[in-house]
C-alpha cells in the first residue's frame, strides 16, 4: 500500500468503531490507562475526544477502512478528559480493582494531576499552544509514511484553529513516535521530562509540504 492511497479526513461519531478496532490493534500491549481501563473505557475516551470542541481527531483511511489516526487538543486535555469520562473510569476499575494500586496507574494519576496541570498552567501563558494527544498506524500500514503525514496535517489543522506551537509527551520508550516527531520540526523540551515521559514541541507555520 502506497501512502497516496489513504485518505486523510476529520474524523467524525461515524468512525467511533473504527478508531476502538484500531486502538486494539495499535496499542493491545500499551501501558497507558486508556488501554488498561478496557473497551468501555476506550470507547468513552474517544466518544469524547470526537464530540468535544476543543478536541479533533484525523483519520487515515483506505477503502473506507480506518488505517491510522491522530488526535489533538486546543488546550491542554487530560483534565477535562478525565472529568468527563470519569464514570466509565470508574466503572472500569470496579472490574479490575488491582488497577487502582498498580504503579503505572498511581503514577499516571499523579502526572494528571500535577503534572498537567502545570502544564494547563504554562497555557495560560502560553494560549497559543495546541497538544498532541495520540497517534496510532495499523501495521501493514507502517512505513509508508503515513504517520508524518498524518501529523503534518494536524500541524496545519492546529495552525488553522488559532494554535501557533504544539507540544506532545510520550513514553521514552516509544521510539517511533519520537521518529515522526522529529522529521516534522518537533524539537525536545528538557524542562517538561519526567522519570518516564519526554515532551517534544514545534513551531506551527501553516504552510507544510511533505515529500514522501
Amino acid at each position: 500500500m502506497k501512502s497516496p492511497d489513504v485518505i486523510i479526513r476529520k474524523g467524525e461519531l461515524a468512525d467511533l468503531g473504527g478508531l476502538i478496532k484500531l486502538h486494539e490493534i495499535c496499542f493491545k500491549n500499551d501501558r497507558t490507562l486508556v488501554s488498561k481501563l478496557g473497551k468501555n473505557y476506550i470507547k468513552a475516551y474517544y466518544n469524547w475526544l470526537l464530540s468535544s470542541d476543543r478536541t479533533f481527531i484525523l483519520v487515515a483511511a483506505h477503502n473506507n477502512t480506518i488505517v491510522g489516526m491522530t488526535i489533538a487538543s486546543d488546550v491542554s486535555y487530560q483534565g477535562p478528559l478525565l472529568r468527563n469520562t470519569l464514570k466509565a473510569a470508574i466503572s472500569a476499575m470496579i472490574i479490575r480493582p488491582w488497577l487502582i494500586f498498580h504503579p503505572d496507574m498511581i503514577r499516571r494519576f499523579f502526572d494528571i494531576i500535577f503534572f498537567y496541570k502545570g502544564i494547563g498552567k504554562k497555557t495560560k501563558i502560553e494560549p497559543e499552544v495546541a497538544f498532541w494527544v495520540s497517534l496510532g498506524i495499523s501495521p501493514e500500514c507502517r512505513g509508508i509514511g503515513l504517520g508524518a503525514r498524518l501529523t503534518f496535517t494536524m500541524m496545519q489543522e492546529c495552525y488553522s484553529r488559532g494554535a501557533r506551537s504544539i507540544r506532545g509527551g510520550f513514553h521514552k520508550g516509544n521510539t517511533s513516535s519520537r521518529r515522526v516527531f522529529e522529521k516534522c520540526g518537533f524539537k525536545v523540551v528538557p524542562e517538561l521530562e519526567t522519570k518516564s515521559l519526554i515532551f517534544m514541541q514545534a513551531e506551527l507555520k501553516g504552510n507544510y509540504q511533505l515529500e514522501i
